[in-house]
């Protein structure tokens, strides 16, 4: 097969895609993200066949596809071995503060034995600054993060709770419609 219409590829990604919806959290979990006659893992995205290869600003084609809030939010993926892919779409209008850890009080739950039941905090500062913040956690993170950290907006942040490694991406919403 050498071919595949990308809305046929997005929805066969999405009927194997499990949603968790909490008030402050939708995580979405893809399964099997493998090539079922291959086995080879299948990219999020893929570059626009429209542009040229040697364009510096090509766009990309995200294959995954999932429902972003209206408002300010933090995206937060578990990076794996496996061929699972986890994305928890943080709503942040109206909060700022939310946990991480294993444990069931906690908005983003991550389920590895190495993280800690509240493992840490991501809060917003009021000059809306995004703050990663350990809970004296007995692993740490990656860094040991022991003061709050800035996240950077429009840029991957990565972090590591435990064994598990997750990338986070702050976003602002996009505005179509409004004059500067």
């Amino acid at each position: 097969m050498k071919m595949i219409h990308i809305e046929c590829l997005r929805s066969w990604l999405n009927s194997k895609c499990s949603i968790k919806e909490s008030n402050s959290v939708k995580t979405y979990c893809w399964k099997a993200m493998e090539c079922e006659l291959c086995k080879h893992r299948l990219p999020d995205r893929i570059p626009d066949p429209k542009q040229s290869a040697k364009d510096l600003n090509r766009r990309f084609i995200d294959l995954l596809t999932y429902e972003k809030p209206d408002g300010e939010f933090m995206v937060l993926e578990s990076v794996t071995q496996q061929n699972i892919k986890i994305l928890h779409l943080v709503d942040m209008i109206g909060r700022s503060m939310i946990k991480v850890g294993r444990g069931h009080d906690c908005q983003v739950r991550v389920t590895d034995i190495s993280v800690s039941r509240l493992h840490g905090f991501f809060r917003k500062s009021s000059q809306g600054f995004f703050l990663l913040e350990d809970n004296a956690s007995k692993f740490g993170t990656l860094v040991q993060v022991r003061k709050p950290y800035l996240l950077a907006k429009d840029n991957p942040n990565f972090f590591q709770l435990g064994r598990s490694i997750v990338e986070i991406a702050v976003r602002e919403p996009i505005r179509i419609g409004r004059t500067l």
